[in-house]
């Protein structure tokens, strides 16, 4: 007699991925959105993931002189949430920007994030 877990995990590999193929479209969908939102601001760079349900983005140019922590306070405020890339290792200059979320809101942080970064001030990081 086999474990449930092993009986679940045999049937994920052998059954239908019609779900599996939705979401992974989803996701790239929305990963796509967000760097086509960004398109043309610099303070934020990153690789666009291949596989994942998030961006991990260097954001040291939008620093300067601050923490990542004064960052995503910041960001905060502009109602752009994001993760500090300090709570997945020594990663002081990254953050994590999670695609786990309707399309619309990753579009809307995305033209935040951008129109931010392109306003006045945008030399100093946009403050």
């Amino acid at each position: 007699m086999f474990p449930a877990v092993q009986i679940a995990g045999l049937a994920a590999l052998r059954g239908p991925r019609t779900a599996v193929e939705t979401m992974r479209h989803a996701y790239q969908d929305r990963r796509d959105a967000l760097f086509a939102g960004l398109e043309g601001q610099h303070a934020l760079r990153a690789p666009k993931p291949a596989g994942a349900f998030y961006v991990f983005a260097d954001v040291s140019p939008a620093l300067e002189r601050r923490t990542v922590w004064d960052l995503v306070r910041e960001w905060l405020e502009l109602g752009v949430a994001v993760l500090p890339g300090t709570a997945f290792g020594p990663h002081p200059e990254r953050v994590r920007l999670s695609l786990a979320t309707r399309k619309e809101d990753v579009v809307e942080a995305a033209r935040r994030l951008r129109e931010h970064y392109a306003g006045p001030g945008a030399q100093n990081g946009g403050r």
